[in-house]
């Protein structure tokens, strides 16, 4: 009976041994970043991103994201006493970065390989960067699988499903598509009827390829006013709403016709602002006007 409980106190002593190396041999640096947290906003390379619906689940030297319907670890190490504060992972399109947390609101800057360490929370076209702002939902990491899908319904609510667009008149389509190639070749020569084509031709093609928030940061939005008069010109009234109430998001309520001042008034932009452009963009997809068709007659001189 002697031996028997010498030996089981000697097990409790290694296994005492163990435990107490593994805790001075964790790294306690990610510890402000432990718990579980709503992904509220993200923009790479300065343009808003439409993937929402994220968790980011930090425990001690991993970082699980869960989505709907994909769930991706990676390997994580800090160093909290850089300036700013580093992050790295082993996730293959953006390993290193920097992160700041003020209360439950964090803030996660990454960068591509090859590219310098970001320093600070910005981006802007060509930069390669992702600046990402998130909420904290749960300080505990301490769930499963399906208790975080819970949380995912419980953050953001039931998954909707990006509105399909409408199948618009091809003919239209390809004939308004031959008629601006034509009109691109003759720069400096296009009459106003053929502006009106031009001008709406390519709001189309900017919120098709990367929503109002291209639009309004590349060329096409140095018109973007003119663009809404043209559209109730050809008898599109709603998507010109959609663009008049775009432009009053800019101060003043006109997005500036300098394409680098506008590009700093949409990189001032708000949450709020942002999720704005996001709904004109779903609207713009759902939309019953073919713009197409109507750019057609009006060329034809059947409006």
């Amino acid at each position: 009976m002697h031996e028997q409980r010498k030996n089981v106190f000697w097990i409790i002593v290694v296994i005492g041994v163990i435990l107490t190396i593994i805790a001075f041999n964790r790294d306690p640096t990610d510890d402000e970043l432990v718990g579980v947290w709503k992904l509220d906003s993200t923009q790479t390379n300065g343009q808003p991103q439409r993937r929402e619906r994220e968790l980011w689940v930090f425990r001690h030297g991993t970082l699980t994201i869960v989505r709907d319907d994909d769930v991706h670890q990676s390997k994580i190490t800090v160093d909290p006493s850089e300036s700013p504060k580093h992050l790295n992972t082993d996730i293959l399109f953006q390993p290193i970065g920097i992160y700041e947390i003020d209360g439950d609101t964090l803030r996660v800057s990454q960068v591509v390989p090859n590219r310098p360490r970001p320093t600070e929370y910005k981006t802007t076209w060509g930069d390669m960067r992702t600046v990402s702002i998130l909420r904290r939902v749960a300080s505990d990491p301490r769930v499963s699988t399906d208790e975080l899908h819970d949380l995912l319904l419980s953050a953001f609510g039931p998954e909707t499903k990006y509105p399909k667009r409408v199948e618009f008149d091809k003919d239209a389509e390809q004939f308004i598509s031959a008629l601006k190639r034509d009109l691109d070749h003759k720069a400096g020569e296009v009459t106003p009827k053929g502006d009106v084509v031009y001008q709406v031709s390519w709001l189309i093609t900017e919120v098709n390829n990367g929503g109002f928030h291209q639009f309004f940061y590349n060329s096409a939005g140095d018109n973007a006013v003119e663009t809404a008069a043209l559209l109730r010109k050809i008898g599109a009234t709603e998507t010109a709403t959609l663009v008049e109430t775009g432009c009053k998001l800019f101060p003043e309520g006109v997005p500036s016709k300098d394409y680098q001042e506008r590009r700093a008034q949409l990189e001032q932009f708000t949450l709020d602002q942002l999720e704005t452009l996001r709904d004109l963009e779903k609207q713009f997809y759902s939309r019953r006007e073919d713009l197409n068709l109507l750019l057609k007659k009006y060329w034809k001189g059947e409006t």
